[in-house]
């Protein structure tokens, strides 16, 4: 009996080493992501707002659609 429950407890001694070593690892390798990471969104923001700005100078003719078929037609029974 307190040959299992010695070997138990080593087999939880060993997962939680192999745990805080993973976290340790994720740890060290966020803090690098991390510092690229805000350099390429802020390129990837502007370049967003550059193509939101070009969508929209499309789009914000009249508010109308290109049809103005309709338009032609009210002039020409008024």
């Amino acid at each position: 009996m307190t040959m299992m429950m010695m070997m138990m407890i080593r087999m939880m001694l060993m997962i939680m080493m192999m745990m805080i070593i993973r976290l340790m690892i994720r740890m060290m390798a966020d803090d690098d992501d991390d510092d690229n990471d805000d350099d390429v969104d802020d390129d990837d923001d502007t370049d967003d707002d550059d193509d939101d700005d070009d969508d929209n100078d499309d789009d914000d003719d009249d508010g109308d659609d290109d049809d103005d078929d309709d338009d032609d037609d009210d002039d020409d029974t008024g």
